[in-house]
Protein backbone atom coordinates (compact mmCIF):
# COMPACT_ATOMS: atom_id res chain seq x y z
CA UNK A 1 0.00 0.00 0.00
CA UNK A 2 1.12 3.59 -0.46
CA UNK A 3 0.41 6.59 2.16
CA UNK A 4 -2.96 8.57 0.76
CA UNK A 5 -3.96 11.47 1.12
CA UNK A 6 -0.76 13.22 0.28
CA UNK A 7 0.60 11.44 4.12
CA UNK A 8 3.90 10.84 2.26
CA UNK A 9 4.78 14.61 1.24
CA UNK A 10 3.31 15.50 4.18
CA UNK A 11 5.54 13.07 6.64
CA UNK A 12 8.75 14.19 4.64
CA UNK A 13 8.38 17.71 5.03
CA UNK A 14 7.94 17.03 8.82
CA UNK A 15 10.47 14.51 9.43
CA UNK A 16 12.39 14.18 6.70
CA UNK A 17 12.99 11.89 4.05
CA UNK A 18 15.21 9.40 4.95
CA UNK A 19 12.87 8.80 8.10
CA UNK A 20 9.83 7.99 5.62
CA UNK A 21 12.29 5.92 3.67
CA UNK A 22 12.88 4.22 6.26
CA UNK A 23 9.13 3.23 7.81
CA UNK A 24 7.50 3.74 4.34
CA UNK A 25 9.89 1.43 2.11
CA UNK A 26 11.49 -0.89 4.66
CA UNK A 27 8.53 -0.83 7.62
CA UNK A 28 10.75 0.32 10.35
CA UNK A 29 8.84 1.47 13.11
CA UNK A 30 10.58 3.09 15.97
CA UNK A 31 10.34 3.17 20.06
CA UNK A 32 10.41 5.29 22.70
CA UNK A 33 13.48 7.94 22.53
CA UNK A 34 14.44 7.15 19.01
CA UNK A 35 11.03 7.78 18.11
CA UNK A 36 11.52 11.36 20.39
CA UNK A 37 14.76 11.68 19.06
CA UNK A 38 13.24 11.76 15.31
CA UNK A 39 10.61 13.79 16.26
CA UNK A 40 7.66 11.10 15.88
CA UNK A 41 6.41 11.56 19.22
CA UNK A 42 6.57 14.43 21.90
CA UNK A 43 7.05 12.45 24.91
CA UNK A 44 7.88 9.27 26.47
CA UNK A 45 6.28 7.60 29.54
CA UNK A 46 6.50 4.44 31.37
CA UNK A 47 4.75 1.75 30.18
CA UNK A 48 1.40 1.58 30.73
CA UNK A 49 1.00 5.13 31.39
CA UNK A 50 -0.06 6.39 27.78
CA UNK A 51 -3.52 6.57 28.35
CA UNK A 52 -3.01 8.32 31.34
CA UNK A 53 -0.38 10.83 30.20
CA UNK A 54 -2.62 11.61 26.79
CA UNK A 55 -5.49 12.58 28.96
CA UNK A 56 -4.16 14.90 31.18
CA UNK A 57 -2.74 16.58 28.04
CA UNK A 58 -6.20 17.10 26.52
CA UNK A 59 -7.43 17.93 30.00
CA UNK A 60 -4.62 20.53 29.89
CA UNK A 61 -6.05 21.65 26.52
CA UNK A 62 -9.50 21.32 27.43
CA UNK A 63 -9.10 24.32 29.79
CA UNK A 64 -7.96 26.71 26.92
CA UNK A 65 -10.21 29.26 24.66
CA UNK A 66 -11.82 26.46 22.00
CA UNK A 67 -11.40 29.13 19.77
CA UNK A 68 -7.88 29.99 20.78
CA UNK A 69 -7.20 26.40 20.51
CA UNK A 70 -9.22 25.67 17.03
CA UNK A 71 -6.74 29.33 15.52
CA UNK A 72 -3.28 27.85 17.48
CA UNK A 73 -3.82 24.61 15.40
CA UNK A 74 -4.33 26.18 12.35
CA UNK A 75 -1.51 28.13 12.59
CA UNK A 76 0.90 25.39 13.16
CA UNK A 77 -0.78 23.55 10.62
CA UNK A 78 -0.41 26.55 8.09
CA UNK A 79 3.32 26.78 9.68
CA UNK A 80 3.99 22.83 8.60
CA UNK A 81 3.09 23.44 5.14
CA UNK A 82 -0.35 22.07 5.53
CA UNK A 83 -3.92 23.10 5.21
CA UNK A 84 -2.39 26.73 3.10
CA UNK A 85 -5.71 28.01 2.21
CA UNK A 86 -7.21 26.70 5.37
CA UNK A 87 -6.16 29.91 8.16
CA UNK A 88 -7.30 32.54 4.95
CA UNK A 89 -10.83 31.11 4.85
CA UNK A 90 -10.96 30.71 8.35
CA UNK A 91 -10.14 33.99 8.54
CA UNK A 92 -12.72 35.32 6.69
CA UNK A 93 -14.95 33.06 7.69
CA UNK A 94 -14.46 34.07 11.29
CA UNK A 95 -14.71 37.98 10.36
CA UNK A 96 -17.83 36.98 8.41
CA UNK A 97 -19.60 35.49 11.67
CA UNK A 98 -19.27 38.55 13.60
CA UNK A 99 -20.99 40.75 11.47
CA UNK A 100 -24.86 42.06 11.21
CA UNK A 101 -24.79 41.79 7.58
CA UNK A 102 -24.36 37.84 7.91
CA UNK A 103 -27.48 37.59 10.51
CA UNK A 104 -29.24 39.77 7.66
CA UNK A 105 -28.48 37.56 4.92
CA UNK A 106 -29.33 34.50 6.47
CA UNK A 107 -32.30 36.19 7.65
CA UNK A 108 -33.21 37.07 4.42
CA UNK A 109 -32.46 33.64 2.72
CA UNK A 110 -35.00 32.01 5.03
CA UNK A 111 -37.79 35.07 4.19
CA UNK A 112 -37.12 34.31 0.59
CA UNK A 113 -36.25 38.30 0.27
CA UNK A 114 -33.71 40.44 -0.92
CA UNK A 115 -31.53 41.58 1.98
CA UNK A 116 -31.16 44.99 3.21
CA UNK A 117 -27.20 44.75 4.10
CA UNK A 118 -25.89 47.72 6.27
CA UNK A 119 -21.94 47.12 6.40
CA UNK A 120 -22.00 46.17 9.24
Amino acid sequence: MAPGWSGSQRLVRRFGASVVRRMALAGQTFEGEAALALGLIDEVVEPGQGLTRAEAMAADVAKRGPIAVQIVKAMINFAEGEDSDAPIEGLAGGLMAMTQDLVEGVAAFRAKRAPTFGNT
